[in-house]
């Protein structure tokens, strides 16, 4: 019998839930993630450090954001001149 019993269960159990809580961005980034949609806030609202793995997707995040609102834009633009098509008859074409 040794003096020391260890339960490496518990051991690797304990372990794996400290990685799981450091590998969380909220627990290290209070602020940084956005409780609703569980994405990283805009650069805007809480700047990460350049070059850090985080701020690449934060960087990422923003990019998808302005892109989503310019499909919008554009959609709304293309559905205006198709209403605009209907009710003069006349037909427009994009350039």
């Amino acid at each position: 019998m040794s003096v020391v019993d260890f339960n490496y269960h518990e051991l690797d159990t304990l372990i794996d839930e400290r990685i799981e809580q450091f590998c969380k961005v909220s627990n290290n980034y209070y602020g940084a993630v956005d409780k609703h949609t569980a994405r990283l806030v805009s650069s805007e609202v809480f700047d990460l450090q350049d070059n850090q793995l985080l701020s690449i997707i934060q960087c990422q995040q923003d990019q998808i954001t302005e892109l989503r609102e310019t499909v919008d834009t554009l959609s709304n633009i293309v559905h205006y001149l198709s209403e605009l098509q209907k009710i003069t008859g006349t037909k427009l074409e994009l350039r």
